[in-house]
């Protein structure tokens, strides 16, 4: 049995979570003050709380960060383009953290953070559950807020999925390493995955 008031080297400081709500009963309020250096997300009063990532799926955001970015500068209003952590709000009590996220200046804003996105990308974290998060949750969840298209870069399969939001979920073409992905609703905005995955 663990006693929560035992001080021990290297132990978890049971009593501290005590200073924060239960699962369930966090507000936004209290989410988006958070300053964890942690990718945590929000539901319904829940935080979701992920595993740090890895130096390859850094390295693959960062690559995708880079070559978003760089297309975005070439248009009139070029917008901004961020990386996680930014919590975007999809709805009334949730927020997700895209890994890569394009935001066009003219889309509202709640407590300092963005309404939605207009094209979002995920890289597929290592593990079933966290697959499953990037490929078939964030997917309805991402159509379900009506972002217009989302990229998930599948980092074990070497894939890039891309999804062009038609009549509430995601249409996807599958493009392979020897293949270029290209946008669903840019065409020039295009990213051969031989740059990607190198």
């Amino acid at each position: 049995m663990i006693d929560p008031n035992v001080i021990e080297r290297g132990a978890p400081i049971w009593v501290l979570a005590e200073l924060f709500p239960p699962q369930g009963s966090w507000g936004s309020d209290e989410y988006l003050q958070l300053d964890a250096g942690r990718l945590i997300e929000f539901e319904c009063g829940s935080l979701e709380i992920h595993d740090m990532p890895t130096p390859e799926h850094q390295k693959l955001v960062l690559a995708v960060y880079r070559w978003l970015f760089a297309w975005t500068q070439q248009l009139p209003d070029p917008g901004q383009v961020y990386v996680a952590p930014l919590p975007i709000r999809l709805w009334a009590e949730k927020y997700r953290e895209p890994d890569v996220v394009w935001i066009c200046s003219s889309r509202t804003r709640t407590d300092d953070y963005p309404d939605g996105a207009d094209f979002v990308v995920e890289v597929t974290s290592p593990g079933q559950a966290a697959r499953k998060r990037d490929l078939v949750v964030k997917a309805g969840e991402y159509a379900k807020a009506a972002i217009v298209e989302y990229w998930i870069v599948d980092s074990q399969q070497q894939q890039v999925h891309v999804g062009k939001l038609d009549d509430g979920q995601y249409l996807f073409n599958i493009y392979n390493t020897h293949q270029t992905a290209v946008s669903a609703m840019h065409a020039k905005l295009q990213l051969p995955l031989l740059e990607l995955f190198n």
